[in-house]
């Protein structure tokens, strides 16, 4: 990944609260090159939550084609972290 055109891209995140924890989220996109010279897509959505108590770190990945139909799922799944 050290090569600019691995990159990891990072999207701008966006703070919110749920169930009084306050959450920092982003999505994150990295091109892993392969043995055959092609590249592994993968994208993640990276939550990072702050409750009374304690601090969390909820990382969903899957291959980026799949990544816009799961995105909901993922953001549910990060969502619903109770302290």
């Amino acid at each position: 990944l050290k090569a600019p055109e691995n990159s990891p891209v990072e999207t701008a995140g966006i703070t919110f609260e749920v169930n009084g924890n306050k959450f920092f989220q982003s999505e994150l996109k990295a091109a892993l090159p392969q043995d055959d010279g092609s590249k592994l897509e993968i994208s993640y959505l990276v939550t990072y939550i702050e409750s009374k108590t304690h601090f969390y770190q909820v990382l969903c990945w899957t291959l980026t084609p799949n990544f816009s139909s799961l995105l909901p799922d993922f953001k549910k799944i990060a969502s619903s972290m109770k302290d």
